[in-house]
């Protein structure tokens, strides 16, 4: 596999960090996941420019200094995807800080920012089949919220929480955890936003606790397209548990129904018929060069060769 490291292509054992990396000590990164897919003629970047925005501005709120611009950055990307042969991938780019001091107030000049991006085939978050739906549990944790420049930031050492909720929920039989606000309401899942159902209009949490992703986002704008009202507001887990369907949005699972909320069966245990018609409209959309104006195109013969 070829990594991009600071403007060069590396073989993956060749892309060192070392082990005093500030980042690897305090988890001082930011970092996105972003999808490429498949298309007839093409290879799509789903909202590839908009990740590259959010990862500037984590950068930002971590007071990074990034060298590389957002062109040379989608540039990196591209060459990623097309040095590794990869047309359907998971795409990592990561800012990073170097070894130097291990204060928390470090410096550039001691402890140098890295940029690194990495792409892998990853046909599934969730080991499930696409629309077999997945079991949550709630109550297990709360999502971290902290100042206002940092909530909507993707900073790696923020998902030590994610991480541990994960952990909890599988341990009590679940696959994935639902994280709830400092006053009970409904924040997110681990690592992915949280719609509702119910007679046949959507509802999803505010942002206030939960990061604003962005399939979250497509989801919304699809959702008006097709006629459908979205609702935004304080949802409890009662409101969970009383769905007609309920369903998870992110780039790395897509979107996921949730069959079950505490082993208690949602509706009649499948993927509703709402659920359904967006999981196909994000399938149609992310395979669409036209669909966002965000959205990078390259050639197949480019990935071919």
């Amino acid at each position: 596999m070829k990594i991009w490291m600071d403007g060069q292509l590396l073989d993956e054992d060749k892309a060192r960090v070392s082990v005093m990396s500030h980042t690897l000590h305090y988890g001082t990164g930011v970092f996105e996941g972003i999808r490429s897919y498949a298309s007839e003629d093409s290879t799509v970047v789903f909202r590839l420019m908009d990740h590259l925005d959010r990862l500037e501005r984590s950068a930002q709120a971590m007071n990074l200094k990034v060298r590389y611009s957002k062109t040379q950055l989608r540039d990196a990307v591209i060459d990623v995807l097309c040095q590794n042969n990869l047309t359907d991938a998971y795409i990592r780019p990561l800012i990073f800080v170097g070894a130097g001091s291990l204060s928390l107030n470090f410096h550039a000049a001691q402890s140098p920012v890295g940029v690194l991006v990495a792409a892998q085939k990853w046909d599934r978050y969730f080991e499930s089949d696409e629309l077999t739906g997945i079991t949550v549990a709630t109550s297990i944790g709360r999502r971290i919220t902290s100042q206002p420049e940092l909530h909507q930031a993707k900073v790696s050492g923020f998902y030590a929480n994610s991480y541990a909720a994960t952990m909890a929920a599988q341990a009590a039989g679940a696959v994935d955890a639902i994280l709830l606000d400092e006053r009970g309401f409904i924040a997110e899942a681990a690592v992915a936003n949280v719609f509702l159902v119910r007679g046949g209009k959507l509802h999803t949490p505010t942002c206030r606790a939960a990061l604003a992703g962005y399939t979250r986002d497509s989801i919304i704008h699809l959702a008006a397209g097709l006629g459908l009202e979205v609702h935004e507001g304080d949802l409890t887990v009662e409101d969970m548990l009383a769905a007609d369907e309920v369903f998870l949005t992110g780039t790395a699972c897509e979107v996921v129904p949730v069959t079950k909320v505490d082993k208690k069966i949602i509706k009649n245990g499948a993927a509703g018929p709402i659920t359904r018609q967006l999981h196909t409209a994000y399938q149609h959309a992310a395979r669409n060069r036209h669909s966002f104006k965000s959205n990078v195109s390259i050639d197949k013969k480019s990935i071919a060769a």
